[in-house]
């Protein structure tokens, strides 16, 4: 499947890093670099990244107790996520915002409680990222 916010994703999570680092200081070489990346994933993404259709699809399937379509338990996580805070809005509203609105609303305006990958994933899209950043000084020097 297609991640249509893979380079806004990437990214944050790379300014997510760098802020832990930050936040870390004088301790950060103390630390391992596993714990680190736990923290950043730990730590909230800016926004679920996710089609709006996509995540309509699937929140609409959770409601209507179908099986969810995918073996991944961080996308399940993060679509049960996305139905509660679209619900929460519904009801905030008392129901003046439709479902798509609510969906709309949540999508565009709510920062994720994580970023919804594995470590695994996370500590190879960082050493993708980090390539790319040497990369990217050494041509301009």
């Amino acid at each position: 499947m297609k991640l249509y916010f893979k380079s806004d994703r990437d990214r944050d999570f790379l300014a997510a890093y760098h802020k832990v680092l930050r936040d870390l200081g004088d301790k950060a070489p103390y630390v391992s670099r596993e714990e680190i990346i736990e923290r950043t994933i730990a730590g909230g993404a800016p926004k679920f990244y996710v089609t709006y259709e996509l995540a309509r699809r699937n929140i609409c399937s959770i409601l209507q107790g179908k099986p969810y379509p995918c073996n991944n338990s961080l996308k399940r996580e993060m679509y049960q996520e996305l139905t509660r805070r679209t619900l929460d809005c519904m009801e905030r509203y008392k129901n003046r915002k439709s479902f798509n609105e609510a969906l709309m609303t949540v999508l565009s305006e709510h920062s994720a409680p994580r970023f919804y990958m594995t470590i695994k994933s996370a500590r190879n899209l960082l050493s993708q990222l980090q390539r790319k950043e040497r990369n990217m000084q050494r041509s301009h020097h």
